[in-house]
């Protein structure tokens, strides 16, 4: 009988434990003060200084998106890790690819971008600021029906959860630019994340959708409130407009 209660309590700890490991980690950390105040001011974050290691920033070999004639090329952290077994020392190795490219996909952990013209020796950056951009996608279908060469990103530029670095631990942003790097737009508003997004080619518009940390627990869950837009990629300056897929105009119910 003590055998059976004893299995039964170590089975109880070892799923405590694993749910202890799955809870998601807050990706955003609020302080006393903001949790009084209201929650869509903005929030102002510690400037990042960035970190002299033994990491050093190398480029991969440069892509091109379509037929935009310009090179890109990813930048990014020399990764190292520890490689052995409890019978060997364990080596330090290193890993210097930067990204994953698929077609019309580029992935990683990016640091910056940088741009050249296939005819020009001239390389210009995307951004002057930290950032962590976790994809970028080449809008292959509205180049090839409107010869708009537009990159989609999907990045951090907040360090939201304040561990002193900029991360793909924090709150994801959507951005866009042109192919050669110009015109870098964000379209999230700042403090909401991107859930996902879709390119419509019938109208050639970007929609997407964000979630707000309602109620300011530091994670997003379903008590949190879903938001959506779209903008018109034919239109400059790209502004997003807000949306609800739910509001029914009175123009529209006449026609039910």
């Amino acid at each position: 009988m003590m055998k059976n209660k004893y299995a039964i309590l170590v089975l109880l700890l070892t799923l405590a434990s694993v749910g202890c490991k799955q809870e998601q980690a807050p990706k955003v950390i609020y302080t006393q003060q903001e949790l009084e105040l209201d929650q869509d001011k903005d929030k102002e974050y510690p400037e990042i200084q960035e970190e002299v290691s033994s990491s050093y920033l190398l480029a991969d070999l440069p892509i091109v998106f379509g037929d935009s004639g310009y090179l890109i090329h990813p930048v990014g952290q020399v990764r190292s890790y520890n490689q052995g077994s409890k019978y060997s020392s364990k080596k330090q190795h290193y890993s210097f690819t930067i990204s994953s490219y698929v077609p019309f996909e580029l992935t990683g952990a990016l640091e910056n971008l940088m741009f050249q013209h296939v005819d020009s020796l001239s390389i210009s950056p995307l951004s002057s600021s930290l950032i962590n951009i976790e994809s970028v996608t080449y809008l292959n279908e509205l180049a090839q029906n409107t010869n708009q060469h537009v990159l989609v990103y999907r990045l951090s530029d907040q360090d939201t959860n304040l561990d002193g670095v900029i991360d793909q631990a924090d709150i994801k942003s959507l951005y866009l630019s042109l192919c050669n790097g110009k015109d870098f737009t964000k379209l999230t508003p700042d403090m909401l994340e991107v859930l996902d997004w879709s390119f419509v080619s019938q109208n050639n518009r970007l929609y997407f959708r964000c979630i707000k940390d309602v109620n300011k627990n530091g994670a997003f869950d379903k008590m949190d409130s879903v938001h959506y837009y779209y903008v018109d990629l034919l239109q400059k300056p790209w502004q997003s407009q807000s949306y609800s897929p739910f509001e029914v105009l009175e123009e529209d119910q006449e026609n039910f």
